[in-house]
């Protein structure tokens, strides 16, 4: 059985089941009828391609989340503000409030567009009146709202990006595929909090900025160069109507032209009438995405409340590291998903989700109870978090795959609708993570507060181990004609 999901697969229509093309899509045709087909049309259609677009796209991301980690607490403190840590982790946590609020609008522009790099090419937009905002406020509440448009930009690259790879790669190659994309997690993951401390200790405050910056001008090219399987598919049909004419230089008439790519687009999988409001209840109603959303609140406590908030004041307060020193420890929990990560893809598409995302989680949470031990070096905190880093990695592609399978379950729902979701549990757990950190590392001191953290996010996943055993990698696994 395979345990991958793909785009909808192409069926014969008979001319009774081809749709009208309304007029604007004849203008559009007859535009692009004129036009020469683009140039490396295979190559930026690719697999390989679309999914080094993704996973740029989510390094970037969250290397700018990253980022400003390691350095809010100490800007904070430039600025002249007294309760540092609560402060910090509203601020981090106000990231995770833009992505709730444009998480249900960005999944309903999702599956109302045909296209996805659009949307997508708005959000980096987004992302870069985010950072000059934040670059240049010197108010808490200007602060407070450039992590909020950021969150907003995140809520687009997440949503649109994922379906964007399940659109494009073959079934049997799924789980390996995302395995890979989601390195971009991983990756940026590590560069951010560390160029963040680094930058900021050596070049001062505006280099992690224009760093990130450079990323977005990265970015944007990328979504720019990329081709869509729809419009590669598009392209493909015209190019094989009109072969003879090309290769001897001549130039399609325009209206056949312009027929051959309304046949194209005619040809293409037809998409299933998606409801808002009925895609909503059926997830809601689901008790495996109910379980994939509890596991990914959880998922976005630990993250942003454990690592992000709560762990870069302890290392300042139990080993005495600066932003520096704090951003460096940061690869130990995120680099060992760069092996694990890969591994997860594979070993998803050969058994399914269920086991590589259960035994990952099982295993991380031992070794990050061993954080909560006060007397521990510096050396035994860091191969902790290498140890639970590896699991960790193990249960992201999982993850990220059954969400995916879940639209094979549910009518009406679509891809973006299913990805809008996964957005909104990590964004309310690294929403609830930080704030519930700074809370009880202010109220009990750094060190009782870190040791309450740890204990809340280890209970947490014992008590969603049984649900995740029952529900997680069940239900349909075959392609169907979701969107």
């Amino acid at each position: 059985m395979s345990y991958g999901a793909t785009s909808p697969a192409k069926t014969e229509l008979n001319q009774a089941e081809v749709p009208a093309i309304p007029p604007y899509k004849r203008w559009l045709f007859a535009r692009q009828a004129k036009r020469s087909p683009p140039r490396c049309l295979e190559f930026r259609a690719s697999v390989p391609f679309v999914g080094f677009a993704v996973f740029f796209g989510l390094l970037t991301d969250l290397a700018i989340y990253g980022l400003v980690v390691p350095i809010v607490p100490f800007r904070l403190r430039d600025l002249g503000y007294e309760d540092v840590a609560s402060l910090t982790g509203w601020l981090v946590a106000a990231y995770a409030g833009g992505m709730i609020i444009s998480s249900p609008p960005v999944a309903y522009v999702g599956e109302l567009t045909p296209s996805r790099q659009w949307p997508l090419i708005c959000s980096l937009g987004f992302m870069a009146c985010s950072l000059v905002l934040f670059m240049l406020a010197r108010s808490y509440w200007l602060l407070v709202l450039a992590r909020v448009l950021q969150g907003c930009s995140g809520s687009g690259l997440w949503i649109l990006s994922l379906p964007l790879i399940i659109d494009t790669c073959p079934e049997a190659k799924l789980g390996t595929t995302l395995g890979y994309v989601m390195l971009g997690l991983t990756v940026g993951s590590v560069i951010g909090p560390v160029l963040g401390g680094v930058l900021y200790t050596n070049l001062g405050y505006y280099a992690p900025f224009i760093f990130a910056i450079i990323l977005v001008l990265i970015d944007l090219t990328l979504r720019c160069a990329l081709i869509e399987k729809r419009d590669a598919n598009r392209w493909r049909l015209y190019i094989d109507a009109h072969r003879g004419e090309l290769e001897v230089g001549g130039t399609p008439t325009h209206d056949n032209s312009a027929e051959g790519l309304e046949k194209g687009d005619a040809t293409l999988p037809t998409i299933v009438s998606v409801s808002p409001g009925k895609a909503a209840l059926g997830l809601l109603t689901s008790k495996r995405a109910m379980t994939l959303v509890a596991v990914t609140v959880w998922l976005g406590i630990l993250t942003g409340g454990l690592f992000d908030a709560a762990q870069t004041l302890l290392l300042n307060h139990r080993y005495g590291l600066n932003s520096q020193g704090a951003g460096l420890v940061f690869i130990a929990v995120i680099a060992p998903g760069l092996v694990t990560g890969p591994l997860s893809g594979v070993l998803t598409d050969r058994y399914g989700p269920r086991w590589p995302l259960i035994l990952g989680y099982l295993g991380a949470v031992p070794w990050i109870a061993v954080l909560a031990v006060h007397t521990i070096s510096l050396a035994t905190f860091i191969i902790m978090l290498v140890l639970a880093g590896a699991g960790l990695g193990l249960g992201v592609s999982p993850l990220s795959l059954d969400f995916g399978l879940c639209v094979l379950d549910i009518p009406g729902a679509g891809y973006a609708h299913v990805y809008g979701l996964f957005n909104i549990a990590f964004a309310l757990g690294t929403l609830i993570g930080p704030i519930l950190a700074g809370q009880l590392l202010q109220h009990l001191q750094i060190e009782l507060g870190f040791d309450a953290m740890v204990i809340i996010t280890c209970g947490l996943f014992c008590l969603l181990l049984p649900c995740a055993y029952l529900y997680i990698g069940t239900g349909n696994t075959k392609s169907s004609n979701a969107r």
